[in-house]
């Protein structure tokens, strides 16, 4: 009697330990922050003509919707609506546990991804043009 009462105080012990443990794991496997309200990753964006940028951060409250928000006031204060959104980190591989965790549903991953190479790209352009 005395194990099994040993037994029923520890048990949710170990389970907490446990699922503290494998939370921590995947956590740090990533190197990326993570939320379930954010629908996954934390990602960055930027305009294209370069003036604009912002990532998104649960802690801070900026969400996509609000990235959106704040890119639209951006181009009405420009007068200028041929400026674009792009999204500057990429989708992860199948084979990382970051992967298995997004919602690639969200429209936060349809904004056009954009290489480190067509940043390079644009900042040159960017240079040239000033």
């Amino acid at each position: 009697m005395k194990k099994l009462v040993l037994f029923m105080l520890a048990l949710p012990l170990v389970i907490f330990i446990y699922a503290t443990c494998t939370l921590y794991i995947l956590h740090k496997s990533r190197g990326l922050e993570f939320s379930y309200e954010n629908g996954g990753t934390d990602l960055s964006f930027i305009s294209s003509d370069l003036g604009w940028s912002a990532e998104e951060n649960m802690m801070e409250g900026k969400n996509y919707i609000t990235i959106l928000n704040d890119f639209e006031s951006y181009k009405l204060n420009q007068n200028d609506s041929s400026i674009m959104l792009f999204r500057t980190k990429p989708k992860k591989k199948f084979w990382k546990w970051a992967w298995w965790f997004d919602n690639y549903d969200s429209p936060k991953w349809k904004v056009p991804y954009l290489t480190p190479e067509e940043l390079k790209q644009l900042r040159k352009e960017a240079v040239k043009q000033k």
